[in-house]
This record gives C-alpha cells, structure tokens and sequence, in this order.
C-alpha cells in the first residue's frame, strides 16, 4: 500500500483600506458618514461602516480584489473613490482624505396644514 502526502501552503492576506472624510468647502472632519464597500464590477455590497469621530474610516481583513467605496450622508453629495485594488504587493491602502461636497437647494417650500378639529366655545367641529 503506497501512501501520498499532498502538502498544500496557503498563506492569507490580510487587506485593509482607511480614510478620512472632509468638507470640501470648510475642511471639516465630517463624522458618522455611511461608508459602503462595493465591488468594483457590479457595486454588490461587500461591507459597510461609519466613520468615527475624527472622520475616519477602515476596512479590514479583506480579501484581496477589486473594490470601490461609497461615502454618504445627509447634506452631501454622494462621493465614489473607485477601482481600488488590493493585491499582495498592495494589500495595505490608505486613501488619505475623501471630500464631500455639500448640495444646496434652490428653494424651500414651506407648507402648513389646518387643523381637523376646530374649538369653538361650546363645540367642537
């Protein structure tokens, strides 16, 4: 009886990808933005986090490909950072500042309802 041993070397990479989120027009660190990471290729959703309190963001223990983050918050634009790829030579990325743009409005319209139920002095309508 002859008996083979197949030894198989698999060594994991940790990937990582940080950040920080700014305002664009006043250089401010923007906390606890909606940070979703996608696939580069068809935006399915691999993960997701908020920045902290200093704007940052990090994903770690990712497998190694092809990604793209989505930054969202109420106020701002909706930024992409895109074809971010990890691979062993480059499995440690730091983006360095995002900046979100805020939108604005052109106009604001303010409505006001009548009450259903009016009090007169000795009923209610």
């Amino acid at each position: 009886m002859t008996k083979i041993f197949v030894l198989i070397h698999c060594e994991y990479i940790s990937a990582q990808i940080s950040g920080t989120v700014l305002d664009s027009i006043l250089n401010s660190l923007i906390e606890y933005a909606m940070v979703s990471l996608l696939n580069n290729a068809d935006e399915k959703f691999n993960e997701g986090t908020i920045t902290d309190v200093n704007g940052d963001l990090i994903f770690g223990n990712l497998p190694l490909g092809l990604y793209k983050i989505k930054v969202l918050i109420v106020g701002y634009n909706t930024e992409y950072v895109n074809n971010i790829e990890l691979s062993e030579s480059n499995h440690v990325i730091e983006m360095g500042l995002i900046k979100l743009s805020n939108y604005f409005l052109n106009e604001i319209q303010v409505t006001d309802q009548k009450q259903i139920i009016e009090h007169h002095l000795d009923k209610l309508v």
